[in-house]
């Protein structure tokens, strides 16, 4: 999530926003998720403590890229 605000937002200028915003976006969306509470400080070290509701339900694609490799 953190990358994705980083590299897109804001919609009119992707990329403006400072790392401070980010983290304040990022932990803003955690909280109304009801991911985090509402006075969680995020940084890059405390951000990937996260622990995100689906964090179990991905599964492998066995599929081959197309170069024929393995994803």
């Amino acid at each position: 999530m953190w990358d994705y605000v980083h590299r897109a937002m804001p919609y009119s200028q992707p990329g403006y926003l400072t790392p401070d915003e980010v983290y304040s976006v990022t932990a803003y969306l955690l909280f109304m998720n009801g991911i985090a509470s509402e006075d969680a400080l995020l940084d890059r070290e405390s951000l990937p403590r996260i622990r995100m509701p689906n964090r179990d339900g991905f599964t492998s694609d066995g599929r081959r890229n197309t170069d024929g490799q393995a994803r």
